[in-house]
Parts: C-alpha cells; structure tokens; sequence
C-alpha cells in the first residue's frame, strides 16, 4: 500500500519545517514502519506536533482504537532520521502497552529491557532511559529509509564503513529559553529579566547574549 510513497530528503534543511506538513509527513512514515516493522501491527498511529519540554522528544499516549504519538514541537529543528527514531520510540512504547505487558510489569514502567531489545532488533541502540545511543548500518530501520530516499548527511562514511554509529556525536543538541547573564565573577542563566547585584564583587548583573 506505501510502496510507493517516497519521502527523499538529503539534507536536513529539506525537512519540512512547518508543523502541519512535517506533522502529515510523519504520520506517513509511522503508517510506512506499522506495516513493515511491527508484526503484529500496533492500533493505528497517529503522529501529533505538540509542545512537550524542552528535554522531552516526545510521547506515547494510548487510547481506545489508535496509538497515539507525541513529537516535541520545540525540537523539530533535528535532521528527519532522528525525528522518525523519536516516532519510532513511541512506537515501540504502543507495542508494548497493545500486546501485553512484559514480565508483569507495568507498561508505564518504560524503558526496559524488553524495550531496549526491541529498538536494538530495528538497529537503533538505547540507553535504560531509552535515549538513542548508536545506529547499525545493517539494520531494517536503516534499510527502509535508505528505500524512501533518506540521506544522513555527515553520517554517511561511517554507514559506508559498517560501523556502529554514535549518535551523540551527530545529535543536533535543543535550543534552551534561558539567557546568561554575568557580574564578571559569576554567570547565571535564567529565563526571565535579572535585576540582582552580586554578593560577591559588587557588579550589577548584565545580559551576556
């Protein structure tokens, strides 16, 4: 049924920046990895753009009939292999609150093994807060994007050298709302205007950037 559908990006500014469009972009790549990566399939997918936190990439919500998938708006400026790893995670989440729970444990309990061992079979390496830590270049995650035209920009060597890939090394890092502020002794950040004297020098604080 998606066979058909390409979704070629090559460099990151060719990502949608939108939220609706990248919003409807998504939604078909969550349908393209239900169909190709799940067996059985989760309740139908359905990708939301909403404001989470900052430090927050997204989130699994369950519901009746659908899954559905929360992506931080706040970070939409990643490259599209890193949102579809963020889809891809809380797909992972659906599958584990659709088919059982695992070991009995919770499935709010959310980052277990269970899950770590499921995102490694897609090629996608976590830590046990579920953060992404490494790709495989031979891995059915990897194939399907490469199938759909996605590049991976300054990633490719190391793909092309079958290494395993750190993503920390290549992860575009979130923007934060707190601005610096300096007396020249001491620098603070804070998210809203500092009208304060240091203790220490005596220096009113100032706005650094």
């Amino acid at each position: 049924m998606y066979q058909n559908e390409t979704i070629r990006v090559d460099k990151p500014e060719h990502v949608p920046r939108n939220p609706r469009q990248l919003q409807s972009a998504l939604n078909t790549w969550a349908k393209i990895f239900n169909q190709k990566l799940f067996h059985p399939p989760i309740p139908e997918p359905q990708v939301v753009v909403h404001k989470l936190r900052i430090t927050t990439l997204g989130r699994f919500l369950p519901e009746q009939a659908r899954s559905l998938l929360i992506i931080n708006r706040k970070r939409l400026e990643r490259p599209l292999y890193e949102l579809l790893i963020s889809v891809l995670h809380q797909m992972v989440h659906a599958q584990q609150w659709a088919h059982g729970l695992e070991n009995g444990q919770s499935p709010y309990w959310y980052h277990s093994i269970g899950f770590r061992k499921e995102m490694a079979r897609l090629g996608i390496q976590c830590n046990a807060k579920g953060q992404a830590m490494g790709l495989e270049p031979e891995s059915v995650f990897i194939d399907l994007l490469r199938k759909h035209g996605v590049g991976f920009q300054d990633m490719e060597p190391c793909l092309k050298a079958q290494g395993r890939i750190n993503l920390e090394e290549y992860s575009v890092k979130g923007e934060s709302n707190l601005r610096k502020w300096s007396c020249g002794c001491t620098n603070i950040r804070a998210a809203v205007r500092v009208r304060a004297v240091c203790l220490k020098c005596g220096v009113t604080f100032s706005l650094q950037d």
